[in-house]
């Protein structure tokens, strides 16, 4: 069942591995991504898993009438688990010193999801999350591919052994076509949901399944012909041309635009041989070492890279990124020489499985402490003193600004709302109290959130006037503003007050959703876009300031430095949403002006206590929505919403 070596596919995972490294650095020339495809090095690995693993299931099947589960099992664990189990040992110190509580704890959520394979439902979820930390800061996120590969080996050894030889490439070419149809489907319906289903990556398996059933079958496919040696390079321009210029926010990945590179990865591995141009260049001994060590480059570089990021306080330079890179070959190096070679080719199985019992007792102690909060205080006290009265955890303060809404929700019976969206049986749990003088509807996404709260927190400046929220996506699509306006809530409202975060799409379909509400017998409030920024760091401005310096923040500076940074979308909407306004005949209410002041060239990120008024680069804390709700009741909104 040995497979004959050959040393241009470990060539094709240096390109495969190199791409994803690249990709994952972010690195910007001019103003664009280099390797902005980088991403299609993992369709690229699937290829190759489906093309070699079925290449030696078939081959045990015809030369012994079975397949052996448990040596398949053995196989993929010696082969996936120590490394993988030595990456996420060397994370653990790293994490505990470098993460807050939130960001610890779900790490230590992570980890189980890594082990037990269910990384891609885990990660779906977590960044279903609104406002969920950038993916480049979760350690083990990429380990969401490696739930894909052995989700999708889960079934297909029984498919091989259960399937007649002569209906097995019939079966894999339809299983084949009917998972890239669900594959497209899915990523138009939803791109997230296809990006970490299995089902939507089994045809690229599938697809290197189907080259091992030719090889074996003897078919010759081109090979041979006079043109077959014009393939490799042509194909290997396609994968290059598919990394260095598709971007993912830009193609349906993946579907019908990941076939190109799919295609290319199998005509590499069908028409390449000894000798010609791209195997040569593919087999050159630098490459078959980075391929050969790819599996723990692929482990071992994003949680480096995470690491190295949290660590840089800012955008991280070139001089970071060679660090990374170092760091990275270095400690691949090591675990490959050191663990996975032992771990996979010269350790019985009773001594692989205890060397992984013992890692995987001391990951599991680490989960534990982490999840019973044993000795977290104690971490976390420099940052505490650093940060005095304000929270240093912006998640924290994130799940704070749903405590109103969530009380409101419960109180009326409607159970309890966690998420950004309510629960479709109760979409306006935001009743409405019987004896308000008038009553306000705030429509909007999470901006709309933050402005509820501003505005509840000051309701006693109000004279009567109670505020509910109702939510509504940021493009404002017609079927959920349908639901709006057959809502109870939406019925007993006087006024409509529109806040959001606006996007192209939402702004276009404003103004009929201003002549609908009107046409209900709406009086409707639009507000401006909010001052947005862009901090030096992934940290908010706040944060950043604080950590680079070591000292409490003086006010003054933070602001100067937040109006410097503040993204020049939020002046440029506003005044499409005062045209808006004053085209419908509406009230229009600036946002900005609540925290930004032009002449003084400043923008409060605090409260006059000194708390932050932000937890991220455009949302409000409750102090902050408590102190701008303050200045809109100082400028007048509340009189304006009343009408008086």
């Amino acid at each position: 069942m040995s497979l004959k070596y050959r040393p241009e596919i470990d060539g094709l995972r240096a390109v495969a591995v190199l791409s994803v490294m690249i990709y994952h650095l972010k690195i910007s020339l001019g103003g664009a991504a280099l390797i902005p495809g980088g991403f299609l090095g993992v369709d690229l690995f699937f290829v190759l898993s489906g093309y070699l693993i079925t290449l030696i299931l078939l081959r045990e099947k015809e030369e012994t009438g079975r397949i052996s589960f448990g040596q398949f099992y053995l196989r993929r664990v010696r082969r996936i688990l120590p490394a993988l189990f030595l990456v996420i040992l060397v994370s653990l110190p790293a994490a505990w010193i470098l993460f807050l509580p939130s960001e610890l704890a779900r790490f230590a959520e992570s980890i189980p999801a890594a082990l037990f394979f269910y990384s891609n439902v885990f990660w779906f979820y977590v960044h279903g999350e609104y406002g969920a930390q950038s993916s480049l800061y979760q350690p083990l996120l990429h380990t969401w591919s490696l739930a894909i590969e052995e989700q999708f080996y889960l079934l297909f050894p029984l498919f091989v052994l259960i399937v007649p030889k002569r209906w097995f490439a019939p079966a894999a070419g339809v299983a084949l076509v009917l998972t890239l149809g669900l594959a497209e489907a899915t990523t138009q319906a939803s791109p997230r949901i296809s990006f970490f289903s299995p089902v939507s990556r089994a045809w690229e398996l599938l697809a290197g399944s189907m080259l091992a059933v030719a090889q074996l079958r003897g078919w010759t496919l081109g090979q041979g012909r006079r043109w077959a040696a014009v393939v490799p390079p042509v194909a290997l321009a396609v994968v290059i041309a598919s990394v260095s210029l598709i971007s993912l926010d830009r193609v349906g990945h993946p579907g019908l635009a990941t076939i190109p590179v799919v295609a290319a990865t199998c005509a590499l591995i069908w028409f390449m041989r000894p000798g010609e141009a791209v195997s040569r260049v593919l087999s050159i001994p630098a490459v078959v070492w980075i391929g050969k060590l790819s599996y723990s480059l692929y482990l071992w570089h994003y949680p480096i890279f995470a690491f190295g990021r949290i660590s840089a306080l800012g955008d991280p330079g070139p001089v970071d990124m060679v660090v990374w890179l170092i760091l990275t070959f270095a400690l691949s190096a090591a675990g490959y020489y050191l663990v996975e070679r032992p771990f996979r080719f010269r350790l019985s199985a009773p001594r692989m499985g205890g060397g992984l019992a013992v890692m995987f007792v001391v990951i599991l102690g680490f989960f534990g402490i982490v999840q019973t909060g044993v000795g977290l205080g104690q971490r976390t006290a420099k940052l505490d003193a650093l940060y005095g009265d304000n929270e240093p955890d912006n998640e924290k303060l994130a799940s704070q600004t749903w405590t109103y809404i969530e009380d409101i929700v419960e109180a009326s019976g409607a159970g309890s709302m966690l998420d950004n969206i309510p629960p479709r049986d109760a979409p306006d749990a935001q009743i409405f109290p019987d004896d308000a003088r008038l009553k306000v509807l705030v429509v909007g996404d999470s901006h709309g959130k933050d402005m509820f709260n501003a505005l509840h927190q000051n309701r006693e400046a109000s004279d009567g006037l109670a505020f509910v929220r109702f939510v509504m996506y940021v493009r404002w699509p017609g079927n959920q503003l349908k639901a709006l306006r057959a809502s109870p809530s939406y019925a007993a409202a006087d006024v409509i007050l529109i806040a959001q975060h606006y996007t192209p799409e939402g702004l276009a379909r404003i103004p009929a959703a201003i002549e609908a509400f009107k046409a209900d017998g709406k009086r409707v409030i639009v507000t401006g876009h909010r001052a947005v920024f862009r901090s030096p760091s992934e940290l908010p401005i706040f944060d950043w300031y604080l950590r680079r310096n070591g000292e409490i923040a003086d006010q003054d500076v933070v602001d100067r430095l937040a109006y410097k940074y503040e993204a020049p979308g939020a002046r440029k909407d506003s005044v499409r949403l005062a045209e808006i306004a004053d085209a419908a005949g509406v009230p229009y209410l600036d946002v900005r002006s609540l925290a930004c002041d032009d002449a003084a060239e400043m923008c409060d990120l605090t409260t006059p206590e000194g708390k932050k008024a932000m937890y991220d680069d455009h949302h409000w804390t409750l102090a902050g929505a408590a102190f701008y709700g303050r200045r809109a009741a100082e400028a007048g909104w509340f009189d304006v919403i009343a009408g008086d």
